[in-house]
C-alpha cells in the first residue's frame, strides 16, 4: 500500500514538473468531436484544451477573439504512444490568464 502511494506522490511530482511554455499568434480556435478545444498557431503547431466544451470556457469568445493574437500556452508534456500530448494547462494573453486547468 506505501508503494502505491509513493508511486502517485512521485508521478505528481514528475507531471507537475513537466510544463513547458510556447509563444505564437493563433491561426485558428476549432472543436473536436470529443470536446476538444483545439488552438493552432501561425507556425502550424496544433494544442489542446482536454474536453474545453464541457467547461466553463467561453468558447465562442476564444474562437472570435483569439485568432491573430499572441498567446503563451503552457502545455503538460506528456508522451503517450511515442509522440507528445500537447495538452493546455494555460492560457495566457498580454500577461493575463484566460484559462487555467
Amino acid at each position: 500500500m506505501a508503494f502505491i502511494a509513493l508511486f502517485l506522490i512521485f508521478r505528481f511530482v514528475s507531471i507537475s514538473n513537466n510544463i513547458s511554455l510556447q509563444r505564437g499568434i493563433v491561426r485558428s480556435v476549432s472543436a473536436t468531436e470529443h470536446n476538444d478545444i483545439v488552438i493552432e498557431l501561425e507556425n502550424d503547431s496544433f494544442y489542446y484544451i482536454n474536453r474545453g466544451m464541457e467547461s466553463e470556457i467561453n468558447y465562442e469568445w476564444f474562437q472570435n477573439y483569439l485568432p491573430g493574437h499572441e498567446i503563451e500556452l503552457y502545455i503538460q508534456n506528456e508522451h503517450l504512444f511515442g509522440s507528445n500530448s500537447n495538452r493546455i494547462v494555460e492560457v495566457s494573453i498580454n500577461d493575463s490568464c484566460i484559462y487555467k486547468k
